[in-house]
């Protein structure tokens, strides 16, 4: 068993072999501790949990000056739900109706709100589809045990303001309020609100006050406008 992969879950592990599929450059020490994968000084980090638990790590690196540090984000895209009865033995199989979308990951985001500035970054989220294990524990949810990756779908780079427009629906009016960002997302406004904070911070909304509610307005629009105008 090597290294730092005897609780490793088989998702995060399926990842580190999809993006290096040579186990000599997995569990890598780098600046004192251990990167998943590291391939030519370069460390490429696999988070499938809480972006929050990065924090260290990015930190640890940047006083290291190590630097770029790739970052993999996983993005549900298709979940499919096995659940098992602990007692009798059943299995019962669901799809997920929710199917993953690039602003789902916002808030999550917004834990590293402040490194996602650092141009040493270089963050990807990548869409998987999954079978989700769970057992009956009581909860309505049951308890998740593994999560099996299945299938591959497609990358978005995060390295520059325009690409975190995919994280815009379509459907979002010219300008648009937190109220409309929560309907088009799908969220609670509290995680709209952080959402949104982190497309400002860097740089792909911009906000402007309109009485007691902020309006919002993509940068990209404005810019193509500026340059229509100058054309013109």
């Amino acid at each position: 068993m090597e290294i730092g992969t005897l609780t490793e879950k088989s998702l995060h592990a399926a990842l580190k072999l999809h993006y290096c599929s040579d186990a000599a450059y997995h569990e890598v020490p780098v600046a004192g501790g251990l990167a998943d994968i590291c391939v030519d000084g370069v460390p490429i980090e696999i988070q499938t949990g809480n972006l929050n638990a990065l924090k260290k790590k990015l930190a640890r690196y940047r006083r290291a000056d190590v630097s770029p540090v790739r970052v993999i984000v996983p993005l549900i895209r298709k979940k499919r739900i096995i659940r098992t009865d602990p007692e009798s033995g059943e299995c019962t199989q669901r799809i997920s109706p929710r199917h993953g979308q690039p602003w789902d990951v916002l808030y999550e985001l917004s834990h590293i709100t402040n490194e996602l500035c650092d141009p040493c970054l270089c963050l990807t989220l990548v869409e998987v589809d999954v079978d989700e294990y769970r057992i009956n524990d009581g909860t309505p949810r049951g308890k998740r045990t593994d999560r099996i990756l299945t299938a591959y779908g497609r990358e978005f780079p995060l390295n520059c303001t325009s690409d975190f427009s995919v994280m815009l629906p379509a459907a979002l009016p010219e300008p648009f309020t937190c109220a409309d960002f929560a309907r088009a997302t799908r969220v609670r406004p509290r995680r709209a609100s952080a959402g949104l904070y982190v497309l400002r911070t860097v740089g792909t909304i911009r906000g402007e006050k309109d009485g007691r509610k902020i309006l919002y307005y993509r940068t990209d629009t404005e810019r193509h406008e500026n340059e229509s105008a100058d054309v013109k």
